[in-house]
């Protein structure tokens, strides 16, 4: 009660001095004395002063990953009771539209607070709009994880992600009761992998379960290139080689020779399965025996572990050129990005510091079934296959490739898109091989034109 008193002595001061020259109050010292009153009234009939509670403040978390929805709460249950920050949960089915939505809002107040995305040229697209937050902070505060990772989300000086999907490989997913149907183990050599091929063909077991919709057309061109030239591919990510260089056509005569064997299923029905919405379809294709393999990311555990099926194992693709040095092998890291135009930055700020701590890496990826990537974690946890695969990778130091995704040109000229559009087409189309690798290249050469190495 005394510091109302006081408070009012105050005000009363203060109304003397802005008396107008007539002696009469103006309506504002008015309100502001019943102001006073009111408060003064509450506190002699209750006993206590008013508070203005902050209220709890929700960030919005955008992802491409709608399947994982239910993760992703259960990981953030964990930072809403330590913190009081609560994050609301958004998925999306159609990537495309995903990727449009965020280059139009990033920046601004309507852009998510943070959002899952891509690295490299499609991290440093958004990073140029001068829209995204530099995060560096955050690895400061968690040294566990790698400065070779924060290496691959840093662009012109800034840190401009954390890894949040994951730091994977790509290897080929088998059906175990397939492969011993056939007599087969995975493959050391590209003649043995052709040769399990065949026999899955021969017993009525289509080798990939691949849908090729969507985005998903680039990984066997991706995954082809990088094990029969992996240094012309990153020439040819530098703007230093073309698409219609003989290794390019090479690589794509391969596709063409495994999708006429039969080795894909049929072109007209992969076409149709998207990501992620057709991934399960895939995967029971596998557990169904109908199909024997699937090629992606690690991250295909987490689909493999919510459809119930057990019965798989996991092999790297062996180089198609015995004389490359060491085994190539791609490289993906799934990124979370924060906007810059946040209305509420430290919130923002304490949610990735969390996310980047060996206590939220192992809870994520014990859920779902991934190698951490803060090096405090434990990896007692993972499947066998995963552990025996990180295990060789380690002891023979694998040549890891920045994933064609995140390694091609998008700005403006889309190459990347061309390419995917182009595999899908070839598929059925075939004979347009020299027609398509053509259009590419002339997109490829006006986007170096313009941007150079920016």
């Amino acid at each position: 009660m005394n510091d109302i008193l006081q408070e009012g002595k105050i005000m009363t001061k203060i109304m003397k001095k802005i008396k107008n020259k007539q002696g009469v109050h103006s309506s504002v010292i008015v309100m502001v004395i019943i102001a006073v009153t009111i408060v003064a009234g509450l506190s002699v009939g209750y006993g206590t002063t008013l508070s203005y509670a902050k209220e709890p403040v929700t960030l919005k978390f955008w992802n491409d990953k709608i399947g994982w929805t239910s993760v992703y709460e259960e990981l953030f249950k964990d930072f809403t009771e330590e913190t009081g920050i609560k994050v609301e949960v958004t998925g999306f089915y159609d990537i495309e539209g995903y990727i449009a939505t965020i280059n139009t809002l990033v920046g601004g107040r309507d852009c998510p607070d943070v959002f899952t995305w891509w690295s490299g040229k499609t991290m440093e697209g958004l990073a140029d709009t001068g829209g995204l937050m530099d995060v560096g902070f955050a690895y400061e505060a968690n040294p566990g994880v790698p400065k070779s990772t924060r290496d691959v989300l840093t662009y012109k000086g800034g840190a401009w992600a954390i890894p949040f999907m994951g730091v994977m490989t790509w290897p080929i997913v088998y059906d175990k009761q397939s492969f011993a149907e056939i007599g087969a183990e995975p493959p050391k050599t590209w003649d043995e992998f052709l040769g399990v091929c065949e026999k899955l063909k021969t017993a009525g077991i289509t080798p990939f379960a691949n849908g090729w919709a969507s985005w998903q057309g680039f990984i066997f061109p991706d995954e082809i290139a990088i094990r029969l030239y992996p240094d012309w591919y990153e020439e040819l990510n530098a703007g230093e080689a073309k698409y219609t260089d003989p290794e390019m056509k090479e690589v794509f005569q391969i596709i063409i020779d495994l999708n006429n064997k039969g080795y894909f299923g049929d072109p007209n029905y992969v076409l149709t399965l998207d990501s992620p919405t057709e991934v399960p379809t895939s995967i029971r294709m596998l557990a169904r025996q109908e199909a024997a393999m699937l090629y992606y990311g690690e991250w295909i555990t987490g689909f493999l572990k919510g459809e119930g099926y057990e019965d798989w194992g996991m092999f790297m693709l062996p180089n198609i050129d015995p004389t490359i040095e060491k085994q190539s092998c791609t490289l993906e890291i799934g990124p979370l990005l924060a906007n810059e135009g946040t209305m509420h930055p430290e919130e923002v700020k304490t949610l990735l510091v969390w996310m980047l701590s060996p206590e939220a890496i192992d809870k994520l990826c014990r859920i779902q079934g991934w190698v951490p990537w803060n090096e405090e974690c434990s990896k007692e946890y993972l499947p066998s296959d995963t552990r025996e695969l990180w295990d060789d990778l380690e002891a023979k130091g694998y040549r890891f490739l920045l994933r064609y995704w995140e390694a091609a040109p998008i700005k403006e000229f889309d190459v990347r898109g061309m390419l995917i559009s182009a595999a899908q087409e070839i598929l059925v189309h075939p004979e347009k091989l020299d027609t398509l690798l053509a259009g590419i290249q002339e997109a490829n050469e006006s986007y170096w034109e313009k941007y150079g190495s920016k």
